[in-house]
């Protein structure tokens, strides 16, 4: 309409100034409009390069994945079945031949003659032999030289990319034997190709997981070993953190009227972040009745104006230059009862039990006296 072009003619003007240098081979003649020619232009520049940058960011991420698939072996599923085929079988005709081993073991050789003696010993070592060469059950003739599994494992402490486990040892364990503990861990997901990480010769009763996926399901397998052989395992399962929420957050202090919480930042941000706290009283309301306080940068933030011997939850969200990232994980705290409590328990006179405040109590003792 301003240059008196065609529809046609004002179409191709627009797409080739856009998708190239310079206006192309029709140029605006018309100098009173041309300021609003130049800022329709650039309006066209800032939309075509926005678009050109999410289009091609999916594509490289979708061209990444589709070269990771490529590099999988495509039957390695199938060789694993058959590994685990294999295994079951194993264990099954050791477990029949260590039951037929202990039955043998106990009968008396007295009246047997040399080569039936023979036979049945020859028996025995190639047994136990084969026996060794498995790591699943155990290799002597007694079932009391397997070791016992690991006691109450949890995991706890979870990031984005690690995980602490905790267990305590053996209920018995023979002290001239030798033993350590093995774990395995994967993640759980629903395409039954995940890779299994195991770590063998763990000497204490606690062990950090690193290197982990943000915001993914792992299952571990913790077994007591020996040179007889493995125990059962004792499995835990836990969830990583996304990398986008504050990490670690835990409760430093509290008191009466107050509180002390403190995170770690993100693994992963998107800008400056500033956090905010919410914390509301349990049983929880709706989340858009909360409590919020915004607290910028700091990592490390003193709750006030609590309510004494009240249970409250609590979490923090990152602000970053796209908004709310998704909430930590929260904790749960009680109050306590005054402040000079250490165990959260309320002073109370004989013949009574209610709570009383800090004045009636001073009144109290006063009238003892």
């Amino acid at each position: 309409l301003i240059e008196g072009w065609p529809l046609s003619d004002g179409f191709y003007f627009v797409m080739v100034s856009v998708l190239t240098i310079g206006f192309g081979d029709l140029v605006p003649r018309n100098e009173a409009f041309i300021i609003l020619v130049l800022f329709l232009v650039l309006i066209g520049l800032v939309l075509t390069t926005t678009c050109v940058d999410i289009v091609g960011a999916y594509y490289i991420d979708r061209l990444h994945f589709f070269g990771r698939r490529l590099e999988d072996d495509p039957l390695s599923w199938l060789k694993e079945v058959q590994q685990r085929r294999i295994e079951a079988m194993k264990r099954e005709a050791m477990r029949k031949l260590f039951e037929t081993v202990t039955a043998l073991h106990h009968i008396r050789f007295t009246g047997l003659s040399p080569t039936v003696a023979l036979l049945f010993r020859t028996f025995q070592r190639f047994s136990r032999s084969l026996l060794r060469c498995n790591t699943f059950i155990c290799v002597s003739g007694n079932i009391s030289d397997c070791p016992e599994s690991p006691q109450s494992l949890t995991a706890s402490h979870a990031t984005a990319d690690s995980v602490l486990l905790r267990w305590r040892a053996p209920r018995y364990v023979d002290e001239g034997k030798r033993y350590w503990y093995t774990l395995t861990y994967k993640p759980r997901t629903p395409q039954r190709r995940n890779h299994v990480v195991r770590v063998d010769f763990i000497n204490e009763e606690k062990y950090l997981v690193t290197g982990l996926k943000s915001f993914t399901l792992y299952e571990f397998s913790l077994t007591t070993t020996t040179r007889y052989g493995c125990s059962k395992s004792a499995k835990a399962q836990e969830y990583t953190e996304p990398c986008t929420v504050p990490q670690s957050l835990r409760l430093e202090a509290v008191s009466c009227e107050t509180a002390t919480v403190s995170w770690r930042s993100p693994k992963v941000n998107n800008g400056t972040e500033s956090y905010v706290i919410q914390f509301t009283q349990e049983p929880a309301p709706q989340f858009v009745y909360w409590n919020r306080y915004k607290v910028g940068s700091t990592t490390r933030f003193t709750v006030t104006d609590l309510l004494p011997d009240t249970r409250y939850i609590l979490c923090v969200s990152a602000e970053h230059n796209y908004g709310l990232a998704a909430m930590s994980k929260s904790i749960r705290f009680r109050t306590k009862r005054w402040w000079a409590d250490d165990d959260s328990a309320c002073l109370q006179l004989p013949f009574s039990n209610h709570r009383m405040s800090m004045a009636s109590i001073i009144s109290s003792l006063s009238a003892l006296r």
